[in-house]
């Protein structure tokens, strides 16, 4: 009898100690915005004059202005309007987002050369990004496959 109390003044103690250590629920953070502009063909000049196109979509506040935010861009040959759902995505979420099709495809000028121009064209857009009004000076790239070369194309060269 003695040892059925025990157990169960243990067992009480142990469950007690294992409620009062359960970790509270964080604070919701703030509601993303849900509202955002659409930018299309938005020209990005690159060092040697051509021109990248891209479409950016600027993220509201719930007042309806706009915010500087980080940006997160894809450099991509798939033409830049086959990933609105992401950019949407991204946009609603608080941060700017800018599908960028690479040289010679989309609305890009000059010739597209697979591999071949991406690092200082991916050095550029991130150069021009952040110096952006609706760039809080952070830039991160987005993407697999292509866009995923691309990444580790610009990164290389240091932006």
């Amino acid at each position: 009898m003695k040892q059925s109390i025990l157990v169960v003044a243990l067992y009480t103690a142990l469950v007690t100690n294992i409620i009062a250590q359960s970790p509270t629920p964080a604070p919701s953070p703030a509601k993303p915005p849900t509202d955002y502009d659409l930018q299309w063909g938005v020209k990005i000049p690159m060092r040697d004059k051509i021109e990248l196109n891209a479409t950016l979509y600027l993220p509201k506040t719930p007042d309806g202005s706009s915010s500087k935010t980080p940006v997160i861009f894809t450099l991509t040959p798939y033409i830049s309007d086959t990933y609105h759902v992401r950019g949407a995505y991204f946009a609603s979420h608080g941060y700017v987002f800018a599908l960028v099709d690479v040289r010679g495809r989309g609305n890009s000028s000059g010739e597209f050369e697979p591999f071949a121009n991406e690092p200082r064209d991916g050095h550029d857009v991130v150069e021009w990004l952040a110096k952006q009004p609706f760039c809080d000076g952070k830039v991160a790239m987005w993407g697999g496959s292509y866009a995923g070369f691309d990444q580790w194309a610009t990164a290389k060269e240091f932006p």
